[in-house]
């Protein structure tokens, strides 16, 4: 079936929170592994279920890791500049292997900094998690869309 999406927001609204919250640890080792080659693969994999004019070239897509402490390590992905409202500038997977409670389990998480609209020619950014059972939340707008205002803001919603 073929999406309304962009390629970037099916790389980054389903393709990222599906295969990063099944199976973490796997996902992990095969990006410490492969790196943006993995990233590409699934980029160009988003790209078979959108329709022609939506698919986008890689340009910009890589990743850095941050640890910003012993059991919590971010995978800072960022995206193509975003050319539609949605698009989001970054995403980040936040691996806390350590974290497996009695009744749940918070291993994973997926965040995306999405470009909206704000109002007569402007722009404004919204914050977003994607949850295990990939539902899309909205959690506040209004970061600024650069890479440590982005981090800083997932930091503030794990609550660490």
């Amino acid at each position: 079936m073929v999406s309304e999406k962009t390629q970037s927001q099916a790389f980054v609204n389903d393709a990222l929170p599906e295969l990063f919250h099944r199976n973490p640890d796997a996902f992990v080792r095969l990006l410490e592994r492969d790196g943006t080659r993995l990233l590409r693969f699934y980029w160009e994999e988003a790209g078979k279920r959108v329709k022609p004019e939506h698919l986008r070239d890689a340009f910009g897509l890589n990743y850095l890791t941050y640890q910003p402490n012993r059991r919590t390590t971010i995978y800072l992905i960022t995206l193509p500049e975003p050319k539609s409202y949605g698009e989001a500038y970054f995403a980040a997977l936040v691996y806390r292997p350590y974290r497996v409670l009695i009744l749940s389990s918070d291993v994973s998480g997926v965040y995306s900094l999405e470009r909206i609209p704000s109002g007569e020619s402007s722009e404004d950014t919204l914050l977003v998690e994607w949850t295990k059972r990939l539902h899309r939340v909205e959690i506040r707008r209004g970061v600024q869309p650069e890479k440590n205002a982005f981090l800083q803001a997932v930091w503030n919603e794990l609550g660490e």
